[in-house]
């Protein structure tokens, strides 16, 4: 068989799920606190989130394809973080709104740095969230104590707004609502907050206070 002929029989249906199936009719309430941050997105109108997937946000990733349907955000993925800090970049431009990106800790933070740079002179409002930990040693594997730094955010705090790196479930939904406000309040520009793997994949309690982020104090 010649190569023009193996070429020609590449596949050119390239069917997919945009959301997922076989999930119950009714979302159920969250259970973990990665499904109120997934939530909580959703309220803050964010359509869509660009993303490089990362194991230091698993807890958020999964939440937002299987909590909240993939839609309200919608997950555009990229093949790199500068690629996603820059479509997310972009996007907040042509769309004249505040955009979200989720970075993989260290690792991801130095790939995308780039991009935050770039928001930063351009002065565009983006809420980059990273993952992060386990803060507490106790509950780190091997790989993670090689993605964990005190603080996560060192590298890039000279061109962001803010950063924060929330202790708790409640603290870390109040960092996100507060960061969009900080990200669109004049002169815009880019802000970071580091999710906690170990908080994003914590059961929700009575103790977690829902968030509404069209409240006045918000």
């Amino acid at each position: 068989m010649g190569l023009r002929q193996k070429m020609n029989d590449t596949p050119t249906d390239f069917s997919h799920h945009e959301t997922p199936v076989n999930l119950p009719a009714n979302r159920a309430e969250p259970e973990y606190v990665s499904d109120a941050m997934a939530e909580l997105l959703g309220k803050m109108n964010f359509d869509y989130v660009f993303l490089l997937p990362g194991a230091s946000y698993r807890g958020l990733h999964d939440s937002l394809v299987n909590h909240n349907r993939n839609l309200d955000p919608k997950i555009i993925l990229a093949t790199s973080e500068l690629s996603a800090a820059s479509m997310a970049h972009g996007y907040a431009k042509a769309a004249d709104k505040p955009a979200l990106c989720i970075l993989h800790d260290l690792v991801g933070l130095m790939n995308g740095s780039m991009g935050l740079y770039n928001a930063y002179c351009d002065r565009t409002p983006i809420l980059f969230l990273g993952g992060a930990g386990p803060l507490d040693p106790d509950q780190r594997r091997f790989i993670e104590w090689n993605h964990s730094a005190s603080t996560q955010a060192d590298i890039i705090k000279d061109w962001v707004k803010w950063t924060d790196e929330p202790p708790t479930g409640n603290a870390t939904l109040k960092s996100i609502v507060r960061g969009k406000a900080i990200a669109e309040t004049y002169p815009p520009g880019p802000v970071y907050v580091s999710i906690d793997t170990h908080i994003q994949e914590q059961p929700v309690d009575e103790t977690l206070e829902p968030i509404d982020p069209a409240l006045p104090r918000y």
